[in-house]
C-alpha cells in the first residue's frame, strides 16, 4: 500500500520574480484510517490521522513538521435509547503543530509606533492539543 500523494503547483511555466512554483501549505502526502470493531453492545475505533511535510513558502525554502494523530474511542449501549462513551484524542501525546504559516508579522506595539517595515518572516502555529478525554452520554427517543 503506497501513501497517497499530491504535487499542487501554484503556476505553469515560470513563476513571477521573487516567487516560487509551490502552494503555501499544500499537503503533499496523508492518511487517514481507522478501525471500528462491534460486539454486542460494545463498540470500539482507532482513527490514525498522518499530514506529511509540507512547503510553507512558495519556494520550498521552509517546510513543516509532519505529524501524526492517534485517537481511539469506545462506547456501550445500555440499551435502545442510552449510550455512554469514552474518546481519547492524542493518545500518543504528539507534540507536533496541528497548522502552520510562514509570514512576516510584527508586535501590536511595532504597528501602532510605525516601526513594523515588512515586519519578520517566521513560523505561525497551532500546537496540536494535548492528550485529552471526554466522557459522553447519548440519549435517544
Amino acid at each position: 500500500m503506497s501513501m497517497p500523494r499530491t504535487r499542487a503547483r501554484g503556476f505553469r511555466g515560470v513563476p513571477p520574480e521573487g516567487e516560487g512554483n509551490h502552494v503555501d501549505n499544500a499537503v503533499e502526502s496523508v492518511l487517514a484510517t481507522g478501525v471500528t470493531y462491534i460486539q454486542g453492545p460494545w463498540t470500539a475505533s482507532l482513527w490514525l490521522r498522518y499530514l506529511g511535510p509540507r512547503a510553507l513558502d512558495t519556494l520550498n525554502t521552509v517546510r513543516s513538521r509532519s505529524n501524526t494523530l492517534l485517537n481511539v474511542g469506545a462506547r456501550y449501549a445500555v440499551n435502545r435509547s442510552l449510550t455512554l462513551g469514552l474518546d481519547v484524542f492524542n493518545l500518543a501525546g504528539s507534540k507536533s503543530n496541528d497548522i502552520e504559516y510562514f509570514y512576516a508579522s510584527c508586535t501590536a506595539g511595532e504597528i501602532a509606533s510605525g516601526a513594523c517595515g515588512g515586519g519578520i518572516d517566521d513560523r505561525h502555529v497551532h500546537p496540536m492539543e494535548p492528550r485529552s478525554a471526554r466522557v459522553s452520554a447519548r440519549w435517544t427517543f
